[in-house]
């Protein structure tokens, strides 16, 4: 566990599922934190088409076409996924290629890592196509809050301190998220759901947010990882037995450094 954050707490943790309605938390956060490649990832879309209504079939296969739609989601957290929507990393960390090019690609990320429905995701379409300097504004912040995510994960990795403006823009989108929740009694309990409409342009980057925030003050940096080919640079939380996870995939990176390892082989021999 680490100890380099702190998350200050006004209720003690529950349950966090992240459903694709109505998303719930582990645990409730004022909102602050404080300090204390190539398109190879991209697989083939096997999932089932839904019957949609005749209005919203533009805006479902808008969402089909997209990249987002398709990537692999290797990193076993909401928000190391979130800050894989890369086609890689150059050595400097800049992204060798963006799978959010617009707002259409972020809502197609949403429905495949299943924070919105289908449906949800026509509407979302929809709606930014009546408002499309909000969800320029929208894209942008989910942009920065990426880029601040893998910034604080990398600084994490080598033990170092994150910048204080990295974790100012997560802090934000906590501030935001935390707005929109609120506790309910259920038969099993209490838990958080989320109360603004299904129509909200920002409302996939509340439970990325509350992701990253349950990751950075709880979870386990000794398995953080970062892919080891070449020019790839996704994050992943490593949760084999014996820590030796490499790749983002086998089939992908994995198999990709096996042939240059033959090659090489093969040309030292001649």
């Amino acid at each position: 566990m680490n100890d380099g954050y702190i998350v200050r707490k006004i209720f003690e943790p529950v349950n966090w599922h992240f459903f694709s309605v109505q998303p719930l938390c582990s645990l409730c956060l004022c909102g602050e934190l404080i300090l204390g490649q190539t398109n190879h990832r991209d697989t083939e879309n096997t999932e089932v088409a839904q019957r949609v209504p005749n209005n919203v079939v533009e805006e479902v296969m808008e969402v089909q076409r997209s990249s987002a739609a398709e990537m692999r989601l290797v990193g076993g957290r909401l928000c190391l996924d979130f800050v894989n929507t890369v086609d890689g990393r150059k050595n400097d960390s800049s992204p060798l290629g963006d799978k959010l090019e617009d707002y259409s690609d972020l809502v197609a990320w949403s429905q495949h890592s299943g924070i919105v429905t289908q449906a949800e995701a026509a509407r979302l379409i929809k709606e930014s196509k009546q408002k499309p300097a909000t969800a320029n504004t929208v894209l942008r912040r989910a942009i920065a809050l990426r880029e601040a995510l893998h910034r604080i994960f990398k600084a994490a990795m080598m033990e170092r301190a994150p910048r204080s403006i990295d974790l100012e823009t997560v802090n934000d989108e906590l501030l935001k998220a935390r707005k929109n929740e609120r506790l309910i009694s259920t038969d099993e309990g209490f838990s958080w759901e989320w109360i603004s409409g299904e129509t909200a342009l920002d409302r996939m980057l509340w439970p990325v947010a509350q992701s990253a925030a349950e990751f950075l003050s709880a979870g386990d940096f000794s398995r953080l990882r970062e892919c080891g080919g070449e020019q790839c640079g996704w994050l992943f939380e490593d949760t084999s037995r014996n820590r030796s996870r490499q790749w983002c995939h086998m089939q992908d990176c994995g198999n990709l450094a096996k042939v240059r390892r033959f090659r090489t082989r093969l040309q030292s021999s001649i």
